[in-house]
C-alpha cells in the first residue's frame, strides 16, 4: 500500500477574500494517490464549488501532476465571478469648448468662456439614469453583492427639459448655472471677479452685471444691459440695452463700445463710442470719438478734445480746455437717418444729371427734324432718349417725396440745444447746417447755443439777450474732408 501520510496528500490552497482556489501536490508525493476522487473530496472539506468549470480544471491538474512527478505542482483550480457594481446616475454637461459642441471652434485664450452660454433648444447635456449592478459568486458559491448605485442626485427647473432620449434641452437662452442640487438657466450673467483670462471673452444673450474690471483686449456683448461695477479697460463692449460703467471706461487704441440703450458713466477717456440713446458722464470725456441719437446729459462733466456728435440737447460743464485743445462737436446730426438722405441725394443728382445730357441731346436732334435733316437712326435715338427723360422723370417723382419725408423726419429727431454752465474755451468747434463755428475766446457760463429761424447758431448768457455765434466765433463753410468726417462718424 503507498504510504498516505499528510505531507503527500493533496491540498487546496482558497485566497483570503475567496476570490481564488488552487489544488496543490508536493513533489515527493506519489502520484498514484492523485485521483479524482481524492482531488474532489480535498475541495469539498475546503467548502470549494464544485461545477463544470472547476471539474475541468481538476482534470487538468490530474495531467499536470501525473505529468511532473518530482515538481510541487500548482493548478489554479476555480476563480470567483466578480460582481459588477452598479452604475452611479449622473449627467455629462456638454462646455462650449467640448468637442461635442457643434459650434466648438479652435479658439484663442480670449475667446474661451469659463461660462456656459446656452441658446433656445440646445441640448446642453445628457441624463444617464442610475444602473444596477449584477451580484457575483466566490469559489465556495456565496454571494459577492454588487455595490448599488446611487441615482442622480441633479434636479430641473423649468428652464431646462428632459427628453425621451435623456437630451436636456434648454428651454431659453441664457447661462447654465449649478446651484447645489439644482441646474437652471438664468437672464443674468454674474462676473463676481474680472473679465480676463480666467472667464475669457463673453457673448450672452441677457443682462450681464459685472462685479471688478473689464481687462485690456477682452470683449464683452450681451443683448439687454451690462453693469460693470470697476473699470473698463482697452476693452470693446457690444451693448443691446444700456452700458453702466461705474468707475470709468479708458482705452488707448482698441476701446469702442455699441450701446444700443443708454451709457452712465464716471468718465470716458480715449473711447470710440456709439450710443443709442443718451450719454451721462459724472466726471470728464477726454479725446473720444462719440455719436450720441439722444440726448448728452452731463452737467457736471468736461468735454475735452475729441469728436461729438449729439442729435439733441448736450447739458455740460466745460468744453474744452485751458489749453484749448481742439475739441469738435456736430450738432443736430441725426445718424440713424442722415445717411440715408446723402445717399438719396446722391442718386437724385445722379438722375438729373443724367437727364439734363439726354434732354440736350433731343434739342440737338429736335433742331436736325425741324430742318429736314434727322436720318432715320437719330429718330431712333431720340425716341430712345425721350422714353430715357420719361422713366427719369418717374423715378424722380417717387424719389423725391421720399427725401422730403426724411427731411421732415430728420427735422422732427434733432434738436439743437447747448447749455454750457461754466465754459467754453477757444478752438472748440460747433458743426451744424454746413457750418464751422470756432470759438474764438473764452466764454464764461452759464450759456446756451441754440439756433435761430434762419439756422444760425445764437448764444444766450443769462440775463442777456441772445447773439448771434458767429460774434465769439469764426465761421466757414464745411469743407469736403469735415463732410467726410460726418459720413464715416454716422457709419
Amino acid at each position: 500500500m503507498p504510504d498516505h501520510t499528510e505531507k503527500n496528500l493533496v491540498r487546496a490552497i482558497i485566497s483570503a477574500d475567496k476570490t481564488s482556489a488552487e489544488l496543490c501536490v508536493n513533489a515527493d508525493c506519489d502520484r498514484s494517490v492523485v485521483n479524482e476522487p481524492l482531488c474532489l473530496t480535498t475541495m469539498l472539506e475546503a467548502g470549494i464549488e464544485i461545477n463544470d468549470a472547476v471539474s475541468k480544471e481538476l482534470q487538468n491538474f490530474i495531467k499536470k501532476a501525473k505529468a511532473l512527478p518530482n515538481k510541487e505542482v500548482r493548478h489554479l483550480i476555480s476563480e470567483a465571478q466578480l460582481p459588477k457594481h452598479g452604475i452611479d446616475g449622473t449627467v455629462n454637461w456638454i462646455s462650449n469648448d467640448d468637442p461635442a459642441n457643434k459650434d466648438s471652434k479652435k479658439k484663442s485664450h480670449y475667446q474661451r468662456s469659463a461660462y456656459t452660454i446656452v441658446k433656445t433648444d440646445d441640448i446642453i447635456g445628457t441624463y444617464i439614469e442610475a444602473q444596477p449592478g449584477i451580484d457575483g459568486r466566490d469559489v465556495t458559491g456565496k454571494t459577492i453583492p454588487a455595490k448599488e448605485p446611487l441615482n442622480c442626485n441633479i434636479n430641473f427647473d423649468h428652464t431646462i427639459m428632459l427628453n425621451k432620449d435623456g437630451d436636456l434641452i434648454a428651454q431659453l437662452d441664457g447661462v447654465l448655472i449649478h446651484k447645489e442640487d439644482l441646474a437652471t438657466i438664468e437672464q443674468l450673467l454674474v462676473v463676481d471677479d474680472n473679465v480676463d483670462f480666467s472667464t475669457g471673452n463673453i457673448d450672452f444673450l441677457g443682462d450681464i452685471e459685472i462685479r471688478r474690471d473689464i481687462r485690456d483686449r477682452f470683449v464683452v456683448k450681451a443683448t439687454g444691459n451690462i453693469t460693470v461695477q470697476g473699470f473698463i479697460e482697452d476693452a470693446s463692449i457690444h451693448c443691446g440695452g444700456s452700458l453702466e460703467a461705474l468707475r470709468g471706461y479708458a482705452g488707448r487704441t482698441r476701446a469702442d463700445a455699441i450701446v444700443n440703450g443708454d451709457l452712465t458713466t464716471k468718465y470716458l477717456d480715449n473711447v470710440d463710442a456709439e450710443v443709442g440713446n443718451n450719454l451721462s458722464v459724472t466726471k470728464e470725456v477726454i479725446n473720444s470719438r462719440l455719436i450720441v441719437h439722444g440726448e448728452i446729459q452731463s452737467p457736471e462733466a468736461s468735454f475735452i478734445g475729441g469728436t461729438l456728435n449729439v442729435s439733441k440737447t448736450f447739458i455740460a460743464n466745460i468744453l474744452g480746455s485751458v489749453g484749448h485743445v481742439k475739441t469738435t462737436i456736430f450738432l443736430g446730426s441725426v445718424p440713424k437717418l442722415q445717411p440715408l438722405a446723402d445717399e438719396l441725394d446722391s442718386v437724385i443728382n445722379q438722375f438729373n444729371e443724367h437727364k439734363d445730357i439726354l434732354t440736350d441731346k433731343i434739342e440737338s436732334l429736335n433742331n436736325l427734324a425741324a430742318q429736314g435733316q434727322l436720318s432715320a437712326k437719330e429718330a431712333e435715338q431720340q425716341t430712345e432718349y425721350t422714353f430715357d427723360v420719361q422713366h427719369i422723370d418717374a423715378t424722380l417723382d417717387k424719389a423725391t417725396p421720399t427725401r422730403e419725408n426724411l427731411s421732415n423726419r430728420i427735422e422732427t429727431y434733432r434738436n439743437i440745444e447747448v447749455q454750457i454752465h461754466k465754459s467754453i474755451h477757444a478752438n472748440v468747434t460747433f458743426i451744424t447746417n454746413d457750418l464751422v463755428y470756432t470759438i474764438e475766446k473764452d466764454i464764461r457760463g452759464p450759456i446756451t447755443i441754440t439756433e435761430d429761424s434762419q439756422k444760425q447758431l445764437v448764444l444766450k448768457a443769462t440775463g442777456s439777450k441772445p447773439q448771434p455765434l458767429a460774434e465769439f466765433s469764426s465761421v466757414r463753410p464745411l469743407t469736403h474732408d469735415q463732410r467726410s468726417t460726418i459720413n464715416n462718424l454716422e457709419k
